[in-house]
């Protein structure tokens, strides 16, 4: 049931990313999530049935009773990812745009430039969805969209203090530890600076490329003769996002678009290989909050 469900995800990734029209998504995704509900009732039996077996009358051998607790641990692991992703499930439809369209708020954050709810906003992008198709995905430098904004707001007291700013902009909008305040201040500042309004906004940190990178591997950089892995992203995008930096320059975001079309590409060619290994990562991605939204 589990490897079914991970089927119809896969198509529903590869039709939300695919040019052509994508048919029957919403058949598909009750479909993936029947099988989820029904692989979590297995797992459960299984989880029962392992409680009341005596191990030691089993096998005839020496075994290692640390390293079989241990195995039970990670498939419970196993369990928590799986309930987790079967009650996202619940909200794929209207997440994707399946019955109208939604866009949403990207925001990148350099987590080694400590905010209140994360990191430094170097970035942010804009993601679209309509009828379960990805119909917009742009990233720009956050000073670009900073720069739109008329008009004098107010910032908080410690960052005109404390970081020397007079004015208030979209990339100290995180100044909330609440993530959930913060984004709608974002929100705020995005629809003041660009005309935007989003229905939604997800934060994303440089651990969670990080970990992308880890699941994809190295990736190649044919227009910088260079590549990239998880252990060098953070050096190389701060190499090719500030070196000879001038106002106006589009680098960074070159940059940034650049690297997450090259993971997209990546992992809609090859889901089965790609996706299992990222979503292990995922509940700890969230829980620490290099996850929001």
């Amino acid at each position: 049931f589990l490897l079914k469900s991970c089927k119809s995800y896969e198509l529903v990734l590869k039709n939300i990313v695919s040019p052509e029209e994508g048919r029957g998504m919403g058949i598909i995704l009750s479909t993936g999530q029947e099988n989820l509900v029904r692989a979590d009732e297995q797992l459960a039996l299984v989880k029962s049935g392992f409680q009341t077996i005596d191990i030691s009358q089993i096998f005839g051998f020496k075994y290692d009773r640390d390293k079989i607790t241990s195995s039970f641990a990670e498939f419970e692991n196993y369990r928590t990812l799986l309930a987790r992703f079967r009650d996202l499930s619940k909200f794929m439809p209207e997440l994707i745009g399946l019955y109208g369209k939604r866009t949403y708020l990207l925001l990148f954050n350099n987590n080694a430039e400590l905010r209140p709810s994360g990191g430094f906003i170097g970035s942010y992008g804009i993601l679209s969805l309509d009828k379960g198709k990805m119909i917009e995905l742009k990233i720009d430098d956050i000073y670009n969209a900073d720069g739109q904004l008329t008009g004098h707001v107010e910032p908080p007291s410690p960052v005109r203090t404390y970081l020397g700013q007079p004015h208030w902009y979209m990339r100290d909008s995180n100044w909330s530890p609440d993530f959930s305040e913060s984004a709608i201040k974002a929100e705020w500042f995005l629809e003041k600076e660009t005309g935007r309004k989003v229905d939604g906004v997800i934060m994303i940190d440089l651990n969670v490329t990080q970990e992308l990178l880890k699941a994809t591997g190295r990736m190649n950089l044919p227009d910088y003769q260079d590549f990239i892995t998880a252990d060098n992203f953070f050096e190389k995008a701060t190499h090719y996002s500030q070196e000879q930096f001038f106002p106006g320059s589009t680098q960074k975001k070159d940059f940034l678009s650049m690297v997450s079309q090259k993971i997209l590409d990546k992992i809609i060619a090859s889901p089965q290989d790609y996706l299992p290994r990222f979503l292990l990562f995922l509940p700890d991605l969230i829980e620490n909050k290099h996850l929001a939204f």
